[in-house]
């Protein structure tokens, strides 16, 4: 039963080492699979270790940290985009300000414009009035070359205005349409900085998971090194176990050779004794015999003294028969019972013998009981020495039970440490599972906050071909207002020449009235 308590931590140990084996290897496998499932692009090999060569010798951690390689040139690339965008947005507003400034030029030369026509109109009313007025009062006066030439002028010069004008409307046009592009595109600006502040929040986010699978990667490291650590232990464990169990196995069949020694040396003592038993009623019934025979051999020796006293006194007898000499018959009587007498004196002389070879066995049983007592004295000196090697090798075995149950609950403690660093290693999958999503969500709006970087660069691209064309009208619009100042200088000089062919007029008028009045007074 001890061989099989001590048997059973063993293969647990092994079964935990074989399950954690197991579960390690399904859990890199699965994590690998859900890398892979995730992530729909290829990860470039430069962005990987330079000890894993192929794709399939790449560790999930090796995928993770490539990943995080890729989130970091990510970062770097997105910080060129946002100073590239405001660079650009530099120039949208330095371009804005040029619009603004040819926009204010285009007003005044609106206004300038608008200040000429109604100069224009003002001097067309006027030759009207001078024309109806000249009419009535005196014969028309034959107009010159000059003054069709003046009027052709100023239709063209209307013409030309016309023409501005409706430039000018298709200016406004434009105007408003590149406003509207202006607006959209500072939309768009305002939205790609949410985005970039979201992309920001994003990163953040980001770079808590990175941390969290940094923390979590150093945590299953130590987990790992834990492991290590506690597989050694175990290793080392089930090296003084197995130590131990040798050692037990030893004191066990040690224990059983002295047992079965002190089983036959016990055996071999109750023989001895049942012998020594036999021995002592042997000598007790001896004893009883030679008590028995003591007694009679003091009774025979009273009877024998007795006798010898009657044979003393039948002598006398004799000795007075004798001489009487009449006595024959008693002295016959008397021989036969002192050969009676001497019979039963040889028959005591035999009894003392036997006595004495009694006495003789008695003492050479007495010697060897002494001999026995001896043997049995120190059997039991080393049945007390075999009982006290017999608790020693309990008392060893009771330590080594003890250690092997102090053992059995430091395999328990390890295996509930196990068992948590499994729960562990599955909120570390759980984790992962969760920064994996993260990281696809943060690679997803990357690529979406990427595409629309790239419509915004496409839509400042063409803002830019945009502003070139406006640069271009903007210089065909300041070669035009140099034409109109040109052409305001020449209407300025026509003006003048208009005001002297004014004066001309009133001074014919004047002359005109003059000779009217000549006329009536002449009349």
């Amino acid at each position: 039963m001890c061989r099989e308590v001590q048997t059973e931590p063993c293969n647990d140990i092994e079964n935990s080492d074989e399950v954690y084996a197991k579960c390690r290897r399904n859990l890199e496998i699965e994590f690998q699979e859900k890398i892979l499932k995730l992530i729909t692009f290829e990860i470039p090999k430069d962005y990987f270790s330079v000890n894993s060569n192929s794709k399939d010798d790449i560790m999930p951690m090796g995928m993770v940290e490539a990943l995080v390689r890729m989130c970091v040139e990510c970062k770097w690339q997105r910080d060129t985009l946002e100073r590239k965008v405001a660079e650009l947005v530099k120039e949208l507003q330095d371009t804005k300000h040029m619009y603004e400034d040819r926009n204010k030029a285009a007003h005044e030369l609106d206004s300038e414009c608008r200040i000429l026509k109604g100069n224009i109109e003002t001097l067309i009313e006027e030759l009207m009035v001078s024309k109806n007025g000249g009419g009535e009062g005196l014969a028309p006066i034959p107009e010159n070359n000059e003054t069709e030439a003046m009027e052709q002028k100023i239709m063209m010069l209307e013409n030309e205005i016309e023409v501005l004008r409706e430039a000018r409307l298709n200016l406004e046009v434009d105007a408003k349409g590149l406003r509207e592009e202006v607006e959209t595109l500072v939309k768009k600006l305002q939205t790609a900085n949410a985005m970039l502040r979201n992309q920001e929040n994003l990163e953040t986010e980001s770079n808590r998971w990175q941390e969290a699978a940094t923390s979590a990667g150093g945590q299953l490291k130590e987990a790992l090194a834990v492991k290590c650590s506690l597989e050694e232990e175990v290793e080392g464990l089930r090296g003084e176990l197995q130590k131990l169990e040798a050692m037990n196995k030893d004191q066990v069949s040690s224990s059983e050779k002295i047992l079965e020694e002190l089983q036959e040396e016990i055996a071999e003592l109750q023989e001895r004794l049942l012998q020594q038993e036999e021995l002592q009623n042997q000598k007790e019934a001896l004893m009883n015999t030679v008590t028995y025979t003591q007694d009679q051999l003091e009774l025979s020796n009273m009877d024998r003294s007795k006798l010898k006293d009657e044979v003393e006194e039948l002598q006398k007898q004799i000795e007075g028969l004798k001489a009487m000499g009449n006595l024959q018959t008693e002295v016959a009587s008397l021989q036969q019972q002192l050969s009676e007498t001497r019979h039963v004196e040889e028959q005591l002389r035999g009894k003392t013998r036997q006595l004495e070879q009694a006495a003789l066995k008695i003492s050479e049983y007495e010697h060897h009981s002494k001999d026995l007592n001896q043997q049995l004295k120190n059997c039991k000196e080393d049945l007390e020495a075999l009982k006290c090697k017999l608790n020693d090798t309990e008392a060893q075995l009771n330590e080594v039970l003890n250690t092997k149950s102090l053992m059995q609950k430091e395999l328990g403690h390890i295996q509930e440490e196990f068992n948590l660093r499994l729960k562990e290693i599955s909120k570390l999958k759980e984790e992962k599972s969760l920064i994996e999503q993260n990281l696809m969500h943060v690679v997803s709006d990357k690529s979406n906050a990427e595409c629309e970087y790239e419509g915004i660069l496409s839509d400042l691209h063409n803002k830019d071909i945009e502003m070139e064309n406006l640069k271009k009208v903007n210089l065909e619009l300041e070669q035009e207002v140099e034409r109109l100042y040109l052409a305001r200088a020449e209407m300025e000089c026509k003006e003048r020449s208009l005001q002297a062919t004014g004066m001309e007029v009133e001074r014919w008028k004047e002359m005109a009235k003059a000779s009217e009045r000549q006329l009536n007074e002449a009349l």
